[in-house]
């Protein structure tokens, strides 16, 4: 009779707790910046607070997805070839860094890992992955005055971003 009780989902559970952890880290990080007594853009919680935004924003995700009764069991497994792909693909973005810069060298790893997960819409591909690029550039680049890789092969050709 007992075995008939619905047994809560473990993604629930991991929902849960990532949940609290980002909430904790947010508290944390706002807490500890006031006692800084500096701008944001110069504290050294900003980026555990993005962190924590960032996991917070994805324990839902994951909190959601379990309730509607997704279990690891149906969600879908990753292959082999595909994961070597994605190996790949990271290690010439380190070759390729050096020569592209963050900007250009960014844009096309974001494509192809877009692609590499199925997406089969060019433009797509494209939006996603230039938007993301020049988000981040924007974000840590500029705003945050963070020192992106240039690349040798835009700077010998006079290309200065």
């Amino acid at each position: 009779m007992q075995e008939d009780r619905k047994k809560l989902n473990p993604v629930v559970i991991e929902g849960i707790a990532l949940l609290a952890f980002s909430v904790i880290g947010v508290i944390y990080s706002i807490v500890s910046h006031f006692g800084f007594k500096v701008e944001w853009k110069l504290s050294p919680y900003l980026f555990p607070l993005f962190i924590s935004l960032m996991l917070f924003v994805l324990s839902i995700s994951l909190l959601l997805s379990g309730l509607k009764g997704m279990d690891e069991k149906k969600s879908e497994k990753g292959d082999k070839k595909t994961f070597l792909l994605f190996l790949a693909e990271c290690a010439i973005y380190l070759v390729v860094l050096r020569y592209l810069g963050f900007l250009i060298s960014t844009m096309i790893l974001l494509g192809a890992i877009v692609r590499l997960l199925g997406e089969k819409n060019w433009v797509k591909v494209i939006l996603i992955s230039v938007v993301t690029s020049l988000i981040i550039y924007f974000l840590f680049g500029v705003y945050l005055g963070v020192m992106l890789p240039k690349g040798k092969l835009l700077y010998i050709m006079g290309i200065r971003l």
